[in-house]
């Protein structure tokens, strides 16, 4: 049974802390939910259980939720934490992420399907860690259990790790005491060293090096060594490989060939003694007899070897079948001829169903082409070493992503070729890096959008204020000289630069409202005509009239249920667009009808138009047209009624062409509200 999830929520709302319980319990309906409602809550929780999960809010009565973040992470690091509040904002979002926290959410209602997700991925990369430390246990296992000799070095050839069976062949107390030894000082003959290092660094592998070996107690005992490079990224990342006892087969091989120089002693003399065979009949009857025995103890011995040979066969049989990534081989035409059971584990393929199908078909369709240049690539060369990564189709219809790792050796003087490899699922690395990857656009597209607001605000508000200035410092000096008509003229301007500021920070908060989901429409009801009256004089004063504003209004009744404030937003931005990018004279229509719930605005200018490359991206903050020049503007009026317009429940559509004008058409939502929300 998979262990339960243990989750704990600090906050000092219970109303929250309910309703973070309810969503958990979809998600997760058999984890372990505990509560914090203030420190010393958390410090016993802390103590006495290990947590998979953490959600917290930021504010709290006793703490905050970034103090919480670093609490959680000293007692247990793999513990994702997730921020689930109402206050703080970027600056409390980046502190926290740069500590480590896995998430950052709004408490709203239109964010619940976003913490649910937040919630999943969370608790799934708790699983994946737990599965990646039961895989890292028996992979140790296994490199620990398997009784030849296993090694990783560096490119220099210095110990990195070793197995216990070869610290147990060459007899040294521990494996540190070994990884700490010169790896050249083991070899008796320091050519032999060299030999391993130079096929090493020349071909990547190293095969059937039979060497002399120091053993910790100056014993020399002979070994084999097979070995490989490991590449990354096309350089060698280190090398492995495996030794083997070899003593008692060259012991072996040294009898059978002093046996050998016998018998050809023996022959030499048989000749001699044949002309004297009738004299010494007796004595070469005995020496035939004794030989008979050595030749019969002889053959014991290769008996015996020959059993050791089929012992360690079946031990590397083990290893192959036990490993959990996929070794392969294939003809030099990509059919398969031996697979390990690894590759019914990661397929779900039988292993009888795959034998002699061409291993490319295993692949998703775009990353054929490249398996099978890879296998020619491998026909066509002697020892080749190749590496790529690929999809590898499940029989459940499904793909792994796979890492491709193999060499081609010759098996026959024809020069037959035969591809040996193994696959390795990579599947959740690629994930990891998926994500890191969308986090980075992410974290970019906020940069960007930081230094977008930076530069606006600080070219937009740096005019009105030096007009403040200026004017401020002259009243300061000259306003007893001066009529009261200019005195007059300059509180004016001070006056309209400081509605200018505030009218950019007006807009910078409907902007924040908006993107934290707090933009709300409050209906009231309102003479709609009169209002767009107001807003007209406001934006367009009879005194300095330059446009000519032709106005069409279809209302049965001018009382509609509108937002005031939302409306103001929507017809002051529109129209002041229209004021701004059309020449002086020109006319503006102005049109207003309601059809059913609905109340439809369209504005129709003559201007300079937008460029159609540029009309996808109207409705992003601080985007203007490539077309405006010198045109002062923030670019936020039309993200705004398009905020705006959605708040209240409507659409906005802008249609456009460069030099003939643009029209700007608004449908609102103005049914009756049922309800205020508090």
């Amino acid at each position: 049974m998979a262990p339960k999830d243990n989750i704990l929520i600090v906050d000092d709302n219970p109303e929250d802390r309910a309703l973070l319980v309810r969503e958990l319990r979809k998600e997760e309906p058999e984890a372990v939910i505990l509560e914090v409602r203030n420190a010393a809550e958390l410090q016993l929780r802390l103590d006495t259980i290990r947590y998979d999960l953490v959600i917290t809010d930021y504010q709290l009565n006793w703490s905050t939720g970034i103090d919480v973040l670093k609490r959680v992470k000293l007692h247990n690091p793999d513990c994702s934490v997730i921020m689930f509040t109402a206050t703080g904002g970027e600056e409390v979002a980046v502190e926290g992420m740069k500590t480590g926290l896995q998430d950052y959410i709004l408490k709203s209602p239109n964010h619940l399907s976003r913490l649910r997700s937040s919630i999943r991925h969370a608790l799934d990369a708790v699983k994946q860690r737990r599965a990646l430390k039961v895989a890292e246990i028996r992979y140790r296992d296994l490199f620990h259990s398997i009784p030849i000799g296993l090694y990783q070095t560096n490119t220099d050839g210095k110990f990195m790790e070793v197995n216990s069976a070869m610290v147990t062949m060459l007899g040294y107390p521990d494996t540190q005491t070994l990884i700490d030894t010169d790896t050249s000082s083991l070899y008796v003959h320091k050519d032999h060293f060299e030999q391993w290092r130079r096929r090493t660094r020349e071909f990547g592998y190293v095969r059937n090096l039979e060497v002399e070996m120091w053993r910790y107690d100056r014993s020399v005992i002979w070994v084999e060594i097979n070995g490989k490079s490991v590449y990354r990224n096309g350089k060698v990342f280190y090398n492995e490989g495996s030794l083997q006892d070899i003593s008692e087969r060259v012991a072996t091989e040294q009898r059978l060939q002093e046996t050998a120089r016998r018998e050809t002693s023996l022959a030499r003399t048989n000749a001699n003694l044949y002309e004297q065979v009738q004299k010494y009949n007796t004595q070469l009857e005995k020496r035939i007899a004794e030989r008979t025995a050595e030749l019969q103890n002889e053959v014991y011995v290769r008996q015996q070897s020959e059993e050791a040979l089929r012992d360690s066969e079946r031990k590397y049989r083990s290893v192959v079948e036990r490993v959990r990534e996929v070794i392969f081989q294939i003809e030099a035409d990509g059919r398969i001829v031996f697979l390990n059971p690894a590759w019914e584990q990661i397929t779900g393929f039988h292993i009888d169903e795959s034998i002699g199908r061409r291993i490319s078909s295993f692949f998703h369709k775009e990353d054929r082409a490249t398996i099978e240049a890879l296998v020619k690539r491998f026909s066509t060369s002697v020892h080749s070493h190749e590496q790529t990564q690929g999809r590898l189709a499940t029989k459940p219809g499904d793909f792994r992503w796979v890492e491709i790792l193999g060499n081609s050796e010759n098996i026959s003087t024809e020069g037959t070729s035969q591809i040996f490899g193994m696959l390795y699922d990579i599947t959740e690395r690629k994930r990891a890096e998926d994500e890191i990857q969308k986090a980075l656009e992410k974290e970019k597209e906020l940069n960007e959008l930081r230094s977008q607001f930076v530069s606006m605000t600080s070219h937009e508000f740096r005019t009105p204020l030096s007009s403040i200035l200026t004017s401020s410092e002259l009243l300061e000096h000259y306003s007893s000289r001066w009529p009261a008509e200019k005195n007059e003229q300059h509180l004016k301007r001070i006056q309209a630069s400081v509605q200018h500021i505030i009218g950019l920070m007006d807009d910078i908060l409907i902007i924040g409202k908006s993107d934290a989901g707090k933009l709300i429409s409050e209906k009231e009801l309102l003479d709609v005509t009169q209002l767009t009256l107001s807003i007209i004089s406001e934006l367009h004063p009879i005194e300095r009239q330059t446009h000519k504003i032709v106005m069409d209004i279809g209302l049965k009744s001018p009382e509609i249920y509108l937002d005031r404030k939302l409306y103001r937003q929507i017809l002051s931005n529109i129209l002041s667009n229209a004021l701004k990018y059309s020449s002086a004279g020109s006319t503006i229509q102005l049109d207003l009808y309601k059809k059913q719930k609905f109340l439809y605005l369209t504005v129709c200018d003559d201007g300079i138009g937008i460029p159609e490359g540029d009309q996808n991206q109207l409705f992003e903050s601080f985007f203007r047209a490539r077309n405006v020049g010198d045109i002062s503007g923030t670019g936020l009026g039309l993200p705004i009624v398009y905020r705006s317009t959605t708040a209240h429940g409507g659409d906005v559509k802008v249609e456009s062409e460069v030099d003939k004008g643009t029209t700007v058409s608004v449908k609102l939502n103005v049914d009756k509200p049922h309800n205020k929300l508090k």
